[in-house]
């Protein structure tokens, strides 16, 4: 039930109904019963009729002593006439001797086990105030209201009992079905008038209430009345609640419409770069540095949104946990398996969404730092290749043994910021000069488009997303109905909607540094190099490690080490096939880069001239003063690497 002046309409209008129970009853079929029963009286104890007549209009007077003396009187001359100890529990119980007037309901029981005794030793019952005391009475009540279904008044008793016991749910459904049945009854009016207090409906309780006015006290009804409309502003929804609701309406709108900006965004992205071609002759791609002046707002203003939501959350998760315990309780349950269980994933939820907050940025290195200084040709070729694309050499040059081509710029505290050449040693391997200069050019093309500078909101917004999905699956609070779970599945859409959609641009203008630089011709033959190599050096990769790890054979240098046992699936048909499934893929709504097709397509339509030197011929791995070295450096990393992650350890050879 509800608190404060709810509570104190309904404690009043309990206390009514129990004062209007035997008034109300008896007043409504007077010319009924009390006919019946008076004339049962004359024809059986005649001597008895005139304190009856005394001890009835008594009650109804309010001399409730006067009342039980006549009563009594009826009782001595009339001892096995169960009607006088039914009503003589009415004047009993409203001067409080319960007892007694538990007693005399029990003899009326005895007498005549009917459905209207069992009714008022329950309504008796109902007035102890031991608990166990009350469920009987309930529990009497309810069976007294089966066995005469279409009573009002025993219907009103088994109403009654469920406000005193607490279960409000239960209560409502008994309202409900006896306002059906006896839509007329001043007693039924009053349980209605109770019932919509409780549940908000003012106006409704208020026409109620007025319908059974005639079975209330002298003096109630104003009573209850005034108490009612001071519920008024109780349940008309405070206005912090108002305000709660708005600002979640506004929350869910703004989220909506970054997910429609980002697919509006991607849409004109794709769109916007198939129209490269025809301008062949711009750096600028057609005005795409529009666009991506757009994407970039965009992308600040859903970094921002994901910190203004998440007190939103964190909000709605408390209410989510409070509200399951409210509902539990007001249904008059103790569950408290059931409530521990609701804290738990509350709390984990909350967790899950505040440590998110805390994810720190990577600091470690990327790979293993090269001395350039031992590779001046390297040197010189990075230098060459920035000064063509017009913009900064990299700082640093760091490989990894994969096939991974790459920039990224590392701001220190109160330094310039590094910038940062991520080279896998993988992909070297047939990697001819002109094309690794080619793909050199796209890299330094995202520094010249500044696209690796900045960014960091929203790098931190994508790793506190990705964080919070993880956290929230590992508690065991990804569920549907969870706030949080809902949150991070479409946020997280959302946001790579955006920001995967801004990756694609930077690609397409990446490929044209690339092409306007060393050719259209030169950056598709790397482009396709890249792609092969991944596909063999995947399978090359899973082949060397089954030999030395089942095989239990040395291993001197990764990338040279031929397996005792070719693999089928390693045949010239199967990795041309996987190179020609990775090139026709489809692009999918999340992918960070346009699909491969695509991508040499509008480099061929530029049709940008090349841009020749004698050396463009020779392999990459001129440039590098000891390949072998080089080699068994990434091939220590692998085995590192293998140990860390599974626990196994390779064996060396010298």
């Amino acid at each position: 039930m509800k608190v404060s002046s709810v509570r104190v309409v309904m404690v009043l209008i309990a206390v009514a109904v129990a004062l209007a129970t035997v008034r109300s009853a008896r007043a409504e079929t007077k010319q009924e019963i009390d006919q019946r029963l008076r004339a049962q009286l004359e024809r059986e104890h005649p001597e008895a009729l005139p304190d009856w007549d005394l001890a009835s209009a008594a009650f109804e007077r309010g001399e409730l002593e006067r009342s039980v003396t006549a009563f009594q009187a009826v009782i001595a001359r009339a001892p096995t006439f169960d009607a006088a100890f039914r009503r003589m529990s009415g004047p009993l119980g409203a001067l409080g001797r319960i007892a007694e007037a538990r007693a005399a309901c029990e003899t009326a029981v005895k007498l005549d086990d009917t459905p209207l005794n069992r009714a008022a030793l329950a309504e008796v019952l109902l007035q102890d105030r031991d608990p166990t005391v009350q469920r009987h009475g309930q529990d009497m009540a309810r069976r007294a209201a089966i066995a005469a279904p279409t009573d009002a008044y025993i219907g009103s008793i088994e109403c009654h009992a469920y406000v005193v016991i607490s279960q409000p749910v239960l209560f409502h459904r008994c309202t409900d079905q006896l306002i059906a049945m006896a839509p007329d009854d001043p007693q039924a009016n009053l349980l209605a008038a109770m019932a919509a207090a409780d549940s908000g409906r003012t106006d409704e309780a208020l026409r109620y209430l007025a319908r059974g006015r005639e079975a209330l006290p002298p003096g109630k009804y104003q009573e209850l009345r005034d108490a009612i409309e001071s519920t008024r502003t109780q349940h008309g929804a405070p206005g912090w609640i108002w305000t709660g609701l708005w600002v979640l309406l506004g929350w869910a709108a703004g989220l909506l419409l970054l997910f429609v900006a980002g697919g509006v965004l991607s849409f004109i992205t794709l769109r916007s770069v198939e129209r490269t071609a025809t301008a062949a002759a711009s750096v600028d791609g057609g005005g795409q540095r529009g666009l991506r002046r757009v994407y970039g707002l965009v992308i600040a203003i859903a970094s921002a949104y994901f910190y203004v939501s998440i007190p939103v959350v964190v909000l709605s998760v408390l209410g989510l946990g409070a509200g399951i315990i409210y509902g539990i309780v007001a249904a008059g349950f103790i569950a408290p398996k059931l409530f521990l269980l609701v804290v738990i994933l509350v709390g984990a939820s909350v967790m899950a969404v505040l440590r998110s907050l805390l994810v720190k940025p990577m600091r470690d290195a990327p790979g293993t730092r090269l001395d350039l200084a031992q590779h001046p040709a390297l040197r010189d070729a990075l230098d060459e290749v920035a000064d063509v694309v017009g913009t900064r050499p990299v700082d640093a040059v760091y490989l990894v043994p994969g096939c991974d081509v790459a920039v990224s710029e590392h701001r220190g505290f109160r330094r310039k910021a590094e910038r940062r050449l991520i080279l896998g040693v993988a992909v070297l391997d047939g990697m001819h000069k002109g094309w690794l200069k080619s793909i050199l050019a796209h890299e330094y093309g995202h520094f010249r488009n500044q696209d690796t500078a900045g960014g960091g909101a929203a790098l931190a917004v994508r790793h506190s997303l990705i964080m919070m999905t993880v956290r929230l699956a590992q508690s065991g609070a990804a569920a549907w109905f969870n706030p949080a779970w809902l949150f991070v599945r479409l946020y997280l859409g959302a946001f790579l909607r955006i920001s995967q959609g801004a990756s694609r641009l930077q690609e397409v203008m990446a490929d044209r540094w690339a092409a306007l630089a060393y050719g259209s011709m030169s950056f598709d033959a790397g482009f396709r190099h890249v792609i092969t190599r991944e596909a063999a050096f995947d399978r090359h990769v899973r082949r060397v490690l089954t030999d030395v790890i089942d095989e239990r054979r040395p291993l001197a240098n990764f990338y040279q080490h031929e397996a005792s046992k070719p693999a089928a699936e390693n045949s010239e048909e199967t990795i041309e096939a996987e190179i020609t499934a990775m090139m026709d893929r489809p692009p999918a709504p999340f992918d960070s880069h346009p699909a491969p097709r695509q991508r040499l397509a509008w480099v061929a339509a530029l049709a940008a001239p090349a841009r020749t030197a004698t050396d463009d011929d020779e392999l990459a791995w001129t440039l590098f003063a000891d390949r072998d070295a080089i080699e068994r450096l990434m091939t220590d990393q692998v085995c590192a690497n293998v140990a860390k992650n599974h626990g196994v350890t390779i064996t060396r050879a010298a």
